[in-house]
């Protein structure tokens, strides 16, 4: 950016706030996760397992790139709705317990101050 503005502090600032931005957007998607988790777990395992029924149904066209797209989408969503949803995520938080939650004094600190809080 510098090339382009002539400028060290645009760059810098740039930098910055896209730094924060993308913090804020993980954080929100990990408070959602976690908290969809708790209470949405068997809604997108059916949703899941519904879109694989529909995915499969392309294994038995005629057209050979179709009926391998069918698969690995079936396979994939599967294994993510079986495996990874149903095993791994809730397996990691269990072991992790209050890890899950971790984060440094200086970011706990603005978490204390302006972050979201379930009342």
């Amino acid at each position: 950016m510098f090339l382009f503005t002539g400028s060290v502090l645009l760059p810098i600032k740039a930098l910055i706030l896209n730094l924060l931005s993308l913090s804020a957007t993980l954080g929100a998607l990990v408070a959602v996760v976690a908290f969809g988790l708790q209470r949405t777990g068997r809604i997108i395992i059916a949703a899941a397992l519904l879109i694989a029924i529909v995915f499969a149904s392309f294994s038995f066209t005629g057209v050979t790139n179709i009926k391998q797209l069918g698969f690995g989408v079936t396979f994939a969503i599967l294994v993510d709705a079986t495996i990874v949803c149903g095993l791994l995520v809730p397996a990691f938080m269990r072991i992790a317990g209050g890890a899950n939650w971790w984060a440094p004094a200086w970011l706990r600190r603005i978490h204390n101050r302006v972050g979201l809080r379930e009342e």
